[in-house]
């Protein structure tokens, strides 16, 4: 499976346990156990997802937990980049893609360009029209925080390398 279609399949978890608030680890396996079982066998069908091989369930699982596990921290680092919304305001599929999003920025090697673009990929197929431009302003606010953090944290360890980081640190 693609790494596009994983994050996919992370986001619709994260969406279905802002709606139901069951036992997450519950709804996590129940949703893998679908989604494993699952074959839509007509490939031309916009719902159709590849299927998921082991790494993809590692994946999923590890973004999955590592969201719930920080939502309230992931939630007040994006609070600080919303204008005129709060966290609890915004359509639920805003907030599953903003905070799946933002714990790849944060917390993941995923570049964070990366990270990004795909957010909004998801919001083109998921979220209302106009959400695509605030996603992507959201979080493009929230990485260039955390690469100056990230530089700031590397001045302070050594501060011969000031002002240097990797090239794709850099590209984030």
């Amino acid at each position: 499976m693609s790494r596009r279609s994983a994050r996919e399949r992370a986001f619709q978890i994260l969406y279905q346990l802002d709606l139901n608030h069951d036992d997450p680890e519950t709804q996590l396996k129940t949703f893998l156990s679908l989604a494993l079982a699952e074959a839509i066998e007509d490939q031309e069908d916009p719902r159709h997802l590849e299927p998921l091989d082991s790494e993809d369930v590692a994946w999923i699982e590890r973004v999955v937990r590592g969201v719930i596990a920080k939502r309230e921290t992931l939630d007040h680092e994006l609070s600080k980049y919303l204008r005129d919304w709060t966290i609890t305001r915004l359509p639920r599929v805003d907030r599953a893609l903003l905070r799946l999003a933002a714990w790849e920025i944060l917390h993941d090697e995923t570049p964070d360009g990366a990270a990004i673009s795909e957010a909004v990929v998801l919001a083109r197929r998921y979220a209302a029209a106009d959400a695509r431009r605030y996603i992507n302003g959201v979080l493009g606010r929230l990485a260039g925080v955390a690469e100056e953090e990230l530089r700031q944290a590397a001045d302070r360890l050594d501060p011969e390398l000031a002002g240097s980081l990797p090239p794709e640190a850099e590209d984030g």
